[in-house]
């Protein structure tokens, strides 16, 4: 019998990491966009969470420097799937229920099915139709129930998700097909400071008044902490992983 080997516990402990801990991250996002803006919210749990990464990596001897190459692209993804992709999200959650918003983003492989169709003109497989039109269905039926969509608001929070999916999967993209900083603490710590950098310039631009933190409600205080700590430095090494 083939023993299971370290790196299908990482992998195997990856996806575990990525259902369960980032899938429980809308709930809290839409707890803490109650109080802090959405990319105020990144700007803090990005930059706090790359900080983390970055003396975990340092700690471990495990940093190395990457190529200019390898920078630009890290940064430049950084910038789509955390300041685009993942404050969208947030975002849509002041008007979206966070339920709502995992299940549509659940749809998030025929996106990228779509999106390597486009780029790579490979015609996905029969069993692939069948598994986008079940899903595009499926969608089609969550978002025209009117007890969910009730308002012009929930219908540009459900715009905002689907063009966050759209920097997901372009990102995942990019990723499988660019050369990335090869320590993943760098690789990952470069893509949140990008995030961050991102929903800062535009926090500073449209999000001009922020609640003092000494007025945080102990929710939000809880929610973002658990947001830096498991939803960034752990979740999203687990996905990048």
């Amino acid at each position: 019998m083939k023993r299971i080997s370290r790196e299908d516990w990482l992998i195997a402990g990856a996806f575990l990491t990525i259902y369960v801990v980032w899938g429980s991250t809308y709930l809290f996002v839409s707890f803490t966009v109650r109080q802090l803006s959405p990319f105020y919210l990144s700007s803090i749990r990005y930059l706090l969470a790359a900080v983390i990464l970055f003396i975990i990596g340092l700690l471990m001897g495990r940093i190395q420097k990457p190529s200019r190459r390898q920078l630009l692209n890290a940064l430049g993804v950084g910038v789509f799937f955390l300041g685009m992709g993942a404050t969208g999200v947030a975002w849509a959650l002041k008007t979206v229920d966070s339920g709502f918003a995992a299940l549509l983003i659940s749809a998030e492989p025929l996106m990228v099915v779509f999106m390597l169709w486009a780029v790579t003109g490979k015609v996905p497989s029969t069993l692939s139709f069948l598994g986008i039109a079940l899903g595009m269905f499926g969608i089609y039926l969550l978002v025209s129930q009117q007890s969910i969509i009730v308002s012009q608001e929930h219908w540009l929070g459900v715009v905002a998700i689907f063009i966050s999916m759209i920097c997901w999967g372009g990102g995942s993209i990019f990723i499988s097909r660019s050369d990335m900083p090869k320590s993943p603490f760098v690789n990952n710590s470069l893509q949140m400071l990008a995030g961050c950098a991102f929903a800062f310039l535009i926090s500073f631009s449209i999000e001009p008044d922020q609640v003092a933190i000494s007025e945080w409600e102990p929710l939000t205080l809880y929610s973002l902490l658990f947001l830096i700590v498991f939803g960034s430095a752990l979740a999203f090494s687990a996905f990048n992983y």
